[in-house]
């Protein structure tokens, strides 16, 4: 399973270091029960289009909504249960086919 890059580990000039600043200016937080599903894709949609007007592709969108789960959703999605990690691709993915 592939987790969110420390940010110690992560190049300040990538997209994926940029963007962990733009996904912590996110106001809105997606939480269980409280539209948290339309939360997560709304956020992954504003991921996508960050990512790919820098020239990024899937695997930096991925990585930012990994920081977006750990960061923002209320509970997180547990990326180790391979139930979770397929609806979060999933998600990503719906997001990606909106944002061409």
């Amino acid at each position: 399973m592939q987790s969110s890059i420390a940010p110690e580990f992560c190049d300040p000039g990538s997209i994926v270091y940029g963007g962990k600043a733009y996904v912590d200016r996110f106001d809105r937080r997606a939480v269980g029960g409280q539209g948290g599903h339309t939360s997560l894709f709304i956020a992954a949609k504003k991921i996508v289009g960050f990512v790919r007007r820098l020239g990024g592709g899937e695997q930096e969108a991925w990585q930012l909504l990994l920081y977006y789960n750990a960061t923002k959703c209320d509970p997180p999605w547990d990326v180790t249960n391979p139930g979770d990690e397929a609806a979060l691709r999933h998600k990503l993915h719906d997001a990606m086919k909106k944002q061409r």
